[in-house]
């Protein structure tokens, strides 16, 4: 098999275990914490179980000081984002959320060409501008006129977001390994993290939210390792594949969490915010096929 087919499929974990990773969040960030910092932190403290996994694979090394910098701001914006995220999560449906961070994808070709020498086809670039319409079109109340007021700050988010994959590309070739950039970004993100939790009232949200932590114990885990995978698949393909495409491939993720909303919201609604009535599921459907059409121009197949 080769390198540019097992990236492709490595692409197609950001979208699969992230869209679980959404519909998880989405119940801890409106049901378990007031605050977003003590979540946040305690995400990322999890993500340290993986560190041994990631060191067995691929043994991190020293790095230089300009990707150490560039490592940090990435590590940086991986916190930062995920307060807007949470937000938004408390205002739009799951589906329409992950949707959003298709927006930003727009400007992945155009960071990556000066950033890295990356170029599309004529294709490519139609099929990043039909994944992006679709979302536009996925966060707009028709009936109200106006668009869901999560589409300006994830409009904001995805575009930084895009910035960050393209930072990560360019650490990947000069000289920064796979197993390495996972190690020093998770622990990096860790001491962010930390920092932000040193105020009394972050401090005392984490102290009224342990024990419904305690008996959630094993759902945060599940929720970290599900989105850790997905990251995991997502670097792994940046590593072998152009950004764009990975990028394109990941604007699938809507289409994940809406599959798994109409397939277990009845077995576990409490997990779901998800309006799913006749004429929605409709118009998410169709959008969803075209941002399928825009995913398979991106990969060029």
């Amino acid at each position: 098999m080769s390198e540019y087919v097992i990236g492709i499929l490595a692409a197609f974990a950001e979208p699969v275990f992230h869209a679980w990773a959404n519909i998880l969040d989405n119940y801890l960030s409106n049901k378990l914490f007031d605050r977003l910092t003590p979540l946040i932190f305690f995400s990322s403290v999890i993500g340290l179980i993986v560190l041994p996994f990631i060191w067995f694979l691929d043994p991190p090394h020293a790095v230089s000081v300009m990707n150490a910098a560039i490592l940090i701001v990435i590590s940086l914006i991986e916190i930062l984002y995920l307060y807007p995220y949470f937000w938004s999560l408390r205002r739009a449906d799951t589906s329409v959320v992950a949707s959003l961070f298709s927006l930003g994808k727009i400007f992945v070709p155009l960071i990556a060409f000066f950033l890295v020498g990356e170029r599309l086809t004529g294709l490519q670039y139609l099929g990043f501008f039909i994944i992006t319409a679709a979302s536009v079109l996925l966060a707009l109340d028709v009936r109200k006129m106006k668009l869901n007021s999560a589409i300006v700050l994830m409009l904001l988010v995805s575009i930084v977001l895009a910035a960050q994959t393209v930072l990560l590309k360019y650490v990947y070739e000069h000289g920064v390994g796979w197993g390495t950039s996972i190690v020093w970004m998770t622990i990096l993100q860790v001491v962010i993290a930390g920092v932000f939790m040193l105020t009394p009232q972050n401090i005392a949200e984490a102290k009224k939210s342990w024990s419904k932590m305690k008996s959630l114990g094993t759902l945060l885990v599940g929720i970290e390792l599900l989105s850790t995978a997905g990251t995991l698949g997502s670097s792994y393909a940046l590593y072998l594949i152009p950004v764009s495409v990975a990028q394109g491939i990941a604007g699938t993720q809507p289409i994940f969490a809406l599959l798994y909303a109409i397939l277990f919201v009845r077995l576990s609604p409490k997990f779901f915010k998800e309006y799913l009535g006749k004429k929605d599921i409709a118009k998410k459907v169709v959008l969803f096929v075209i941002t399928i059409v825009g995913a398979v121009l991106v990969a060029g197949a």
